[in-house]
């Protein structure tokens, strides 16, 4: 008998707690935020663990088309908004030598998981 009343009441808080997620849309049941997050933060440092304001990230999607972001002032550049894959990025900026890095972007049902690079670039010779 405790076990049917208790029933209704774990499936009336489950409701509740999948509730709380946000207003969101819903995707395979799952209550999802309606909040975009990034694919991969890219941070681009000199050799004395400075950021390079503006440099440039050209990256590519599992193979497909060049894209490029140019990064803020402060050095963090968010690139890709929800999207999941192998990121090839290639990271540059004048009077500095290119730095190449991949990394693998995973999702689960509603978003995907931000993935940090950091990368250092050498001054140009």
């Amino acid at each position: 008998m405790a076990f049917r009343t208790l029933t209704p009441l774990l499936s009336t808080a489950f409701a509740l707690s999948l509730s709380a997620c946000g207003g969101g849309t819903e995707a395979e049941g799952f209550a999802c935020t309606a909040e975009v997050r990034t694919s991969v933060l890219v941070t681009a440092l000199d050799t004395r663990s400075a950021p390079i304001p503006s440099a440039s990230v050209t990256y590519q999607i599992n193979d497909g088309p060049a894209q490029v972001k140019v990064c803020p002032a402060s050095g963090a550049c968010p690139v890709g908004a929800e999207q999941s894959g192998r990121f090839k990025l290639t990271v540059s900026k004048v009077g500095f030598v290119s730095a190449a890095a991949e990394v693998q972007v995973n999702r689960d049902v509603c978003h995907v998981f931000t993935e940090q690079v950091t990368v250092v670039l050498r001054e140009a010779p």
